[in-house]
């Protein structure tokens, strides 16, 4: 095979201009996904290192800093005014095993973080009866750190054999008799420019293909994928609590959401054996000659910024001695999504040369999107009853994720596909946590366990058509101590154990990766009371 020199580098820098110029349109298929949302939107039942403790029970109303997100009714009982702030270590954990012949054991990866999850001021108003008490804190709600790493052998696919474009995604141009593809999708395109997928402008008018792929089918090739994501969810709250009459609290907070969730995925095949005897070569300017395929990679990475904003509103009264009962409703937070998105496919040759396409200013598959997410309301009750040193709770929390939307200025029917697919897919779940605390002279000890239902009910596809019906429950065990100094401050230390089982199916295969999902928050919190 001898193709005529296609003039790539000239091909390229036409259509980089042509984006340049023209303002080619930006495809919604980075992070504008409904199981992208529900990401983005979940969050801990809880805040704070107490809290954390009880695994986020406190609806009825704890008397600290972490009634700002669970109810603000719950300020009502602070008895003296503070200063509190807690620190979060993070450890989370993922092991993943792969559903495809080759790949060998689950591989175990692991992720640590430190940061200030916690900061509140919180000021008891003297008056002659009642209670008046206005606050304001900063609490992180939700962690997105996880990192995921397979790899195997295989002979079955390739991420080449879908690179290839379909009939209806180029046409051939041609220019002074030198036949070109030009394309109308992006993805094609990057692995074109990048050498994963080769033109023969020979077999333009013939019966023989059009395009080839750089990896021979039935190829041994080592396939492997490292996955990140990181980042978390903050909220800013202002508010307070009022006694409207005696024993009944009632509370309300103004909170800002705002936070950042980082996705990468790399994966790579290479040619381990030497099997690959490809004789694809690509001559670029008469002199620059690629031959025969070693390795290809396909990076994609996007960058999400959110902020939103919404209204949280709550009762809690003495029902009995010892008996409180809390009511909670929180108004559907309105979030603002800007995201940055940029898809990269690079191929190396046995000689050494390469090409790589994406990730620069231009390139196509780059690009910025602006998207808007709508989350559901939310309502919950708590109970708890004290005897004796000893504190039981319980919560319940409703919430129909089926009312979730997402919303652009541009692309509407695509979206309106996503907010279909969420209300034909996604149910109302009740989400559940008890706990205990016992308190002796100045220490109290805590335990929890909190569970958070899948809310989707829909099915993944594999790319052989294989439906998949994962459930993507989240529970939480939890454990904590407290400890009052002469009534000048505080320590509080907690620890909640989120484990969640997640399906990954990595870009372009028809295998599935089996995730066990571990993050350990361990909190450790000071409060000075004024």
């Amino acid at each position: 095979m001898n193709p005529i020199a296609h003039l790539k580098r000239t091909v390229q820098t036409t259509l980089i201009l042509a984006v340049l110029l023209l303002g080619a349109s930006v495809e919604s298929s980075q992070a504008q996904t409904a199981e992208d949302a529900l990401l983005f939107t979940q969050r801990l039942p809880g805040t704070g290192a107490r809290s954390i403790g009880l695994s986020g029970t406190g609806i009825a109303g704890l008397g600290d800093y972490s009634d700002f997100f669970t109810n603000p009714a719950g300020l009502g009982y602070v008895k003296q005014s503070q200063v509190s702030a807690a620190l979060n270590f993070l450890s989370a954990t993922n092991e993943g095993f792969v559903s495809a012949q080759g790949f060998g054991n689950p591989i175990e990866e692991e992720l640590t973080d430190q940061s200030l999850s916690n900061f509140a001021g919180i000021y008891k108003i003297p008056t002659n009866q009642g209670a008046l008490v206005l606050g304001a804190t900063y609490n992180q709600t939700s962690s997105f750190s996880r990192n995921l790493f397979f790899q195997g052998l295989t002979n079955e696919e390739s991420i080449t054999d879908v690179l290839l474009p379909f009939d209806d995604e180029f046409q051939i141009g041609e220019s002074d008799g030198i036949f070109f593809p030009e394309f109308f999708a992006d993805l094609p395109e990057i692995a074109y420019l990048g050498g994963a997928v080769e033109f023969l402008s020979e077999n333009v008018g013939t019966d023989g293909p059009l395009f080839y792929q750089a990896v021979n089918p039935g190829s041994t090739i080592q396939q492997s994928s490292d996955v990140f994501q990181e980042g978390s969810l903050k909220e800013l709250s202002f508010g307070g609590a009022v006694e409207a009459a005696k024993g009944v609290m009632i509370g309300a907070s103004l909170n800002f959401s705002f936070g950042r969730y980082e996705f990468e995925s790399f994966f790579d095949e290479f040619d381990i054996n030497g099997e690959n005897t490809s004789d694809l070569y690509v001559v670029i300017d008469g002199d620059t000659e690629y031959q025969g395929f070693d390795q290809v990679t396909y990076t994609e990475r996007f960058e999400s910024e959110l902020i939103g904003a919404n209204l949280r509103v709550g009762v809690s009264a003495e029902a009995a001695p010892g008996a409180r009962v809390g009511l909670t409703i929180e108004t559907p937070t309105f979030y603002r999504v800007d995201e940055a998105f940029e898809t990269e496919v690079a191929t190396f040759f046995d000689n050494g040369l390469s090409l790589a396409y994406g990730g620069q200013p231009g390139d196509i598959g780059r690009g910025t999107f602006e998207y808007d997410i709508t989350t559901p309301w939310r309502f919950g009750g708590g109970l708890s009853y004290s005897i004796s040193g000893l504190t039981v709770l319980g919560d319940l929390e409703l919430v129909d994720w089926s009312q979730m939307e997402l919303d652009a200025s541009s692309d509407r029917n695509f979206f309106a596909d996503i907010n279909r697919s969420i209300r034909d897919d996604f149910k109302a779940v009740v989400n559940s946590s008890i706990a205990a605390e016992y308190t002796f002279n100045n220490f109290t000890a805590r335990v929890g366990y909190a569970l958070q239902p899948d809310p989707n009910d829909g099915l993944l596809s594999l790319g052989d058509g294989t439906a998949l019906d994962p459930d993507n429950k989240r529970s939480y065990v939890s454990a904590g101590f407290g400890f009052t100094f002469s009534n000048a401050f505080a320590i509080n230390f907690g620890w909640m154990q989120e484990t969640q089982e997640d399906i990954y199916i990595p870009d372009f295969t028809t295998y599935t990766v089996t995730e066990d999902i571990i993050r350990n928050h361990f909190q450790l919190g000071l409060s000075i009371l004024l």
